[in-house]
């Protein structure tokens, strides 16, 4: 079910899972979809209607993107398979976590995902490395809490794929609001849907709203 939306400024917020969106978001109206489903084989239906999702709503030069785990990469990979959507590139995604041994110097560990990019016929890849990495800190600067990390890390990836206006669509929020941050950060409008009210009571609050 879906409340039908709720407007913030650029950012609008449906109550809806993303088989639901077909009716809410306009086909051929989104440039990029970034989302990270959950880890585990449950949640591979809902990747399934997210790759339906972006087949309706992505326009000719739209992307897909992924944020992937490593535990059931194949059946990611078969859950997202779509014929209107065309398999790009798999690229190398990395965030910092800071992991304090038993003395000095702090260890710095580098924890990799899989990052897939699916296109429509039109799209093209930007340029770059096959590595998109959000940077350690400066030394002696406090680790970034796990909400913080998370959304420096979907606005890294959004400036990849993503520029100043372009419609930038999150269906699988999760209750989290990286992805919209990264859309207020580049001056994008936003769409974002979860499944649960409470979860958009969460992503509204983390927005300041």
């Amino acid at each position: 079910a879906s409340d039908g939306g709720q407007q913030h400024g650029m950012v609008t917020l449906h109550h809806a899972a993303p088989a639901d969106l077909h009716e809410l978001v306009e086909p051929g109206s989104v440039d990029a979809i970034i989302t990270q489903p959950p880890r585990g084989r449950d949640y591979l239906s809902l990747l399934s209607d997210v790759a339906a999702f972006a087949a309706h709503a992505l326009g000719p030069q739209g992307v897909l993107v992924v944020i992937s785990g490593v535990e059931h990469l194949p059946d990611t990979l078969d859950a997202l398979r779509r014929p209107e959507l065309l398999w790009v590139v798999e690229l190398d995604y990395r965030d910092d976590g800071t992991a304090i041994r038993s003395g000095p110097p702090h260890r710095i560990q580098l924890r990799r995902r899989p990052l897939l990019v699916y296109g429509k016929p039109g799209f093209r890849m930007p340029p770059g490395d096959d590595v998109i990495e959000l940077e350690a800190r400066d030394d002696g600067a406090p680790p970034l809490q796990a909400w913080e990390r998370h959304a420096a890390g979907h606005e890294t990836i959004a400036r990849r794929f993503v520029r100043p206006g372009q419609l930038l669509c999150n269906p699988l929020m999760l209750g989290h609001a990286a992805t919209a941050l990264a859309a207020r950060k580049l001056g994008c409008p936003f769409i974002g849907a979860d499944r649960e009210a409470s979860s958009i009571a969460r992503v509204r609050r983390y927005l300041g709203e």
